[in-house]
């Protein structure tokens, strides 16, 4: 086997790799800002390997035909590097200036002038006159005496190229970008030290091979980077609409509560003045100490909590002194959403004792540990509704606060929150709310 036929297996090698890695990896569809860009090296980086091969398949032959194949499939080989050395330099200059890379922008020509003026050279001017190289008769390249400005015309843009991550990298004080450009510099550099190999290797084929290997490994890692970036970007979007859904919720339920403590004191006031007063006095003395709690939008103590259901519950039993409130609390050294219980209590008098048939009624606020759980339960004797129906979600029976505690126990503690109900009965709410 000769030298020839040693490139030819090389380069069509890298190239039958290149081209089923770019129809079957997995990031292949990953659309990163500068997606274009990184399919565009590997597709000069395709055709310098297909010429390459076309090349050496065609030396040593004698027939005209031939030498036109070769000069042609030469003239491709140092145009499409060429190409990417540009493209190389603007996938640099886009992470110094940290904006999109673009090959249309005019500014862009500025500096792809020596590159223009090399392409215009190799593709018009030299298969004429031989200044960058020439075919011999038996389809060797010999080399022009403007052999060698081409290849420091192409080194400055690489050296350029190198230079620039390395400034990006000493500015850039972010811990993964700047891992990630370290990374860039050495497959950058990666090329650069296998031109030295080939020199060394005696016209041994392995540049081109390599710097295949190096724009794909560069794709990948940055799609890989790019998908991590997509993830964190949506578990932040999540997070922040959790929040606001959260924020949301709490509005709806503070003037709700705020409305019906309101429409009680309105209701005593024609029935006892003095209790009236007193129930003012318990509401600014809750509104004064506890205002910093309703806008909660964070887990707050159980005891805080408690306070709030307290407060609730007595100026309800000033109104119906025949409601019982019993509390038994066994655990109490966890956390909760804010507003979770009130509403829950809220609940099971307004659509659970009002509704009973005989006067009085009970309501307990209980909680235990379970299983390692915390829970809490509202237990009222009112109505009960049937569960078969679901009545629990009908606008006539459940407020706006059942929906909401239900919401923000999940989400907010990733516990859960069941209604047991039996008609004629009563109703249970449990919050199961797991050790933080």
């Amino acid at each position: 086997m000769n030298l020839s036929q040693v490139n030819v297996i090389l380069d069509l090698g890298a190239l039958l790799v290149l081209t089923v890695i770019w129809f079957t990896n997995s990031n292949g569809n990953v659309e990163m800002q500068d997606r274009y860009l990184f399919r565009s090296m590997m597709v000069s980086t395709s055709t310098v390997l297909g010429a390459n091969a076309a090349m050496y398949m065609t030396s040593d032959f004698s027939i005209q035909f031939a030498w036109y194949f070769c000069l042609f499939a030469c003239s491709i080989h140092y145009i499409a590097q060429t190409v990417f050395c540009w493209q190389w330099f603007l996938l640099a200059k886009a992470r110094f200036l940290k904006s999109p890379p673009s090959l249309y922008t005019w500014r862009q020509y500025f500096f792809a002038i020596p590159l223009i003026a090399e392409f215009i050279i190799l593709s018009v001017i030299n298969p004429f006159n031989g200044i960058v190289f020439s075919i011999s008769e038996t389809n060797r390249i010999v080399r022009g005496p403007f052999f060698y400005w081409n290849i420091l015309f192409n080194y400055i843009y690489i050296l350029a190229s190198v230079v620039l991550i390395i400034l990006t990298i000493v500015r850039n004080k972010n811990r993964a970008v700047r891992k990630k450009n370290e990374m860039l510099l050495f497959i950058m550099v990666a090329p650069i030290i296998t031109s030295f190999v080939q020199v060394a290797a005696q016209d041994v084929s392995v540049l081109w091979p390599a710097i295949a290997i190096s724009v794909f490994m560069l794709y990948e890692i940055e799609a890989q980077h790019y998908l991590e970036f997509k993830a964190t970007k949506q578990a932040e979007l999540e997070a922040e609409l959790t929040k606001n859904k959260i924020a949301i919720m709490m509005s709806q339920i503070q003037p709700h509560f705020l409305y019906n403590t309101l429409t009680t004191i309105k209701a005593l006031i024609g029935q006892n003045p003095t209790q009236a007063q007193t129930v003012i006095t318990e509401f600014s003395n809750y509104l004064r100490t506890n205002m910093d709690s309703i806008d909660q939008t964070t887990p707050v103590d159980f005891i805080k909590e408690l306070e709030h259901t307290k407060t609730y519950t007595t100026i309800e039993q000033l109104r119906f002194p025949d409601l019982v409130v019993e509390y038994d609390i066994r655990d109490k050294n966890f956390l909760l959403p804010s507003l979770s219980i009130q509403p829950m209590v809220e609940n099971a008098i307004k659509h659970g004792i009002r509704q009973r048939k005989e006067p009085g009624g009970k309501v307990i606020v209980k909680t235990f540990r379970r299983d390692g759980c915390h829970v809490v339960q509202i237990i009222d004797n009112g109505a009960g509704f049937s569960t078969l129906s679901d009545q629990s979600k009908d606008s006539t029976r459940s407020h706006i606060g059942l929906a909401n505690t239900r919401q923000r126990i999940e989400e907010m503690m990733h516990g859960q929150f069941v209604i047991e109900s039996t008609p004629g009965e009563g109703t249970t709410v449990s919050f199961i709310i797991p050790d933080a």
